[in-house]
């Protein structure tokens, strides 16, 4: 593991008066910020010290990531994948994904899950992309994905179920699909009985 390196940061000071507008004042105040990036732990302490301040730990506070954190959802790409049956051709009513929480898809008899190889600790679903054009081409026979606003041409996605497989070779009868797509850990839905 790499030790982190330290950073240390010049002290500068513009006059005011050595300038004739706040504009060059400003101008040469910002040519003196430096920015720098960071990647680190945000729940790792800072500690920082100055010719002038006392040593201090700076952390941040937990409001300021609490909120994003709980809204954050792990997904990954997926794909191809070979499934022995297929997802469903268009975009199911009501299944579509929302920026709303996402809960584990239900498992019902028209929507069979898909098989994932090691899918562990954890709720899985994945996450089917569908385009508007081609969905309203199976549903009317017409393509019309020129005339689409930006809204209707965005790619939209159906959560579907996931079932745990094995490495086992299976002869099912064909015909086999290929689908890529997004695998999301998700919630169970809560009760409210």
């Amino acid at each position: 593991m790499a030790k982190p390196a330290h950073m240390s940061m010049g002290a500068y000071w513009a006059n005011p008066e050595d300038y004739d507008s706040a504009d060059a004042y400003v101008r040469a105040r910002n040519d003196q910020l430096d920015v720098y990036g960071v990647l680190m732990d945000p729940f790792t302490p800072l500690h920082t010290y100055s010719g002038v301040l006392p040593v201090r730990e700076l952390t941040l506070p937990p409001w300021t990531w609490q909120g994003a954190m709980a809204k954050m959802k792990a997904f990954f790409h997926a794909g191809p994948l070979l499934l022995t049956g297929d997802v469903p051709e268009i975009l199911v009513p009501g299944r579509e994904l929302t920026s709303d929480a996402v809960v584990l898809p239900e498992i019902d008899d028209k929507i069979k899950p898909i098989g994932l190889p090691a899918v562990a600790s954890g709720d899985w679903a994945w996450l089917q992309p569908y385009e508007p054009a081609e969905e309203e081409e199976k549903l009317t026979g017409v393509h019309r994905g020129i005339g689409l606003s930006e809204e209707e041409a965005r790619e939209r996605f159906m959560p579907l179920p996931v079932k745990a497989e094995d490495e086992r070779a299976r002869f099912d009868e064909g015909l086999y699909t290929a689908v890529e797509g997004y695998v999301m850990m998700v919630g169970r839905k809560e009760d409210k009985s």
